[in-house]
C-alpha cells in the first residue's frame, strides 16, 4: 500500500474507491505481496534440499492456497478439516505435512490413508498408530515423523504464541529420546523424519537457532540408534512486522544461518535430507481490512472514540492477544494526525487501537488495518454476535477479484436441527 496524492493505493487498485464498491468490512489481499514473500523466502535459502510448506491454519481461502501452490509451496495442515482443504487446493499429498495436539485414531486414518505424514505429538499418538498398524487399518510401512520439544520457544505472546519449552504442552520433550528410541524400535514404527515448531512470530533468531542445534543434535542420536532420519523439519514462525516503521525478521541472515548448519551436519551423516520449513502468517499476513467509521463520541478525557463497523469477528487477536495493528484513514490521507481510540462493534468494550495517530476523521471515512490478512479471515474469524463473514478481495495489477462473498444470513443457523 502506498500513499499518493489521490489516495491509498495497492496494486493500482484506489482503496477507498474499492470499499464503497464492495461494502464494508472487507479484506483486501495483493497477488504481488503473496509472490514477494515466496520470493524472499526461497530466495534465502542455499540447501539444496529444501521443501517450503504453507501452514494453511493461517488462512484457508481455496484461492490463495491455490496461488501459493502453483509457486512450489507445500501445504502444513493441523487438522482433517485442513488436509482436506489442502487436497482440494490440489496440492499433491507428498508436498503435505500435518500434525495437531490431541490427535486421534480418525486423524492418523485420514492422513496415511491419504498418504499425508503424519507428525506424531505425544507417546500416546504413537501407540494409536500401533493400534491402527495392527488392525490393518494404515499401511505399516508408511514412513511418519515425531515432533520434538527442544525446550526453549520465542513468538509474539509469551502467553499465547509459543510453542516449545518447559511448560508447552506441544511435542515430546528433548530429554525423553531415549523412551523414543525404545518405543520405536519395539512397535516397528517406520519413523524417518523430525519436526520441532517454537513459536509463531519470532523476529529475532537466537532462541529458534539454538532449538534447531537441539533438533539436529537429536537426529544424530536418532541415527546413531539405527533410525535413520531423511527428514527435518524446522518449523514456522517467521516474524513479520505490524508496525511499518519496525522490520521483520531478517530473513537473508537466518537463511545463512541455516545453511551453514545444513551443510555440517550433511557432512556429519553423509547424506542431504530433506529440510522442511512450515510458515503461514509470512505468506499472507500483509493484506488489509478496510473498515468504516459508523460513529464518534467525545468522553470526558476529549480523545475522540471512533466506532468502526469490524470488531471481535474480524480482529479477535486484538482480544486474544493484545495484538497490534497499524491503523491508516484511506478517506483523509492528508491533513493533521490526531490522537484517537479505535473501538469495535461488538457489546463488549474492545479496543480495536488505543493510541491511532490518523488523519481527523469522520463519519463514513474508510479506515485501513494493515497486516490484517493471516490469523483473521478464514481462520479465526467468527460470527459472533450474528456477524457474517466479510467479503475477501484479491488485487493482482489494477484487477480486482472476489475470491469470497460477504457470509448469508442462513449461514447462522446452517447445520442446526430444528
Amino acid at each position: 500500500m502506498k500513499k499518493t496524492k489521490s489516495g491509498y493505493i495497492l496494486e493500482e487498485v484506489n482503496l477507498e474507491n474499492l470499499a464503497r464498491e464492495h461494502g464494508t468490512p472487507l479484506f483486501v489481499m495483493s497477488k504481488s505481496q503473496i509472490l514477494n514473500r515466496i520470493n524472499k523466502m526461497k530466495n534465502a535459502f542455499s540447501y539444496p534440499n529444501i521443501l517450503f510448506l504453507y501452514a494453511n491454519k493461517a488462512n484457508r481461502l481455496i484461492s490463495i492456497q491455490e496461488l501459493l501452490i502453483q509457486n512450489g509451496i507445500g501445504i502444513q495442515a493441523g487438522s482433517i478439516g485442513e488436509m482436506y482443504l489442502g487436497l482440494k487446493s490440489k496440492c499433491f499429498p507428498q508436498n503435505m505435512r500435518t500434525t495437531q495436539n490431541g490427535q486421534d485414531e480418525e486423524f492418523l486414518k485420514f492422513a496415511i490413508n491419504k498418504k499425508i505424514k503424519p507428525y506424531l505429538d505425544s507417546f500416546e499418538d504413537i501407540d494409536r498408530l500401533h493400534f491402527l498398524i495392527k488392525n490393518s487399518e494404515v499401511s505399516k510401512n508408511f514412513p511418519i515423523g515425531i515432533r520434538i520439544n527442544p525446550g526453549d520457544g520465542d513468538g509474539e505472546d509469551p502467553h499465547h504464541t509459543i510453542t516449545s519449552g518447559p511448560e508447552s504442552e506441544f511435542g515430546i520433550y528433548y530429554t525423553q529420546t531415549e523412551s523414543i528410541f525404545k518405543k520405536i524400535k519395539d512397535l516397528k514404527i517406520n519413523l524417518d523424519s523430525l519436526e520441532m515448531h517454537i513459536g509463531s512470530n519470532y523476529k529475532y533468531p537466537g532462541k529458534y537457532l539454538r532449538c534447531f542445534d537441539t533438533l539436529l543434535n537429536l537426529s544424530l542420536d536418532f541415527e546413531k540408534n539405527g533410525i535413520a532420519i531423511n527428514e527435518i523439519s524446522g518449523g514456522g514462525g517467521k516474524g513479520i512486522s505490524y508496525n511499518p516503521n519496525a522490520k521483520d525478521l531478517d530473513i537473508k541472515s537466518f537463511g545463512k544461518e541455516i545453511d551453514e548448519k545444513m551443510f555440517e551436519y550433511s557432512k556429519k551423516v553423509n547424506k542431504k535430507p530433506l529440510l522442511i520449513f512450515e510458515d503461514g502468517r509470512w505468506y499472507v499476513g500483509d493484506g488489509l481490512l478496510l473498515t468504516k467509521v459508523m460513529s464518534i463520541k467525545k468522553n470526558p478525557d476529549q480523545r475522540p472514540q471512533i466506532i468502526v463497523d469490524s470488531g471481535i469477528p474480524q480482529l479477535i487477536r486484538i482480544v486474544m492477544y493484545n495484538a497490534e495493528h497499524h491503523f491508516h484513514n484511506i478517506t483523509k490521507h492528508s491533513g493533521i494526525n490526531k490522537h484517537i481510540i479505535i473501538k469495535g462493534n461488538d457489546c463488549e468494550h474492545v479496543e480495536l487501537s488505543k493510541d491511532s495517530f490518523i488523519g481527523k476523521p469522520e463519519v463514513n471515512d474508510i479506515i485501513g488495518v494493515r497486516n490484517a490478512t493471516a490469523y483473521t479471515v478464514a481462520s479465526m474469524e467468527n460470527e459472533y454476535g450474528g456477524r457474517l463473514n466479510s467479503k475477501v478481495a484479491l488485487l493482482d495489477k489494477g484487477k480486482v477479484k472476489v475470491i469470497r462473498e460477504k457470509g448469508k444470513l442462513e449461514d447462522l443457523s446452517r447445520n442446526e436441527i430444528y
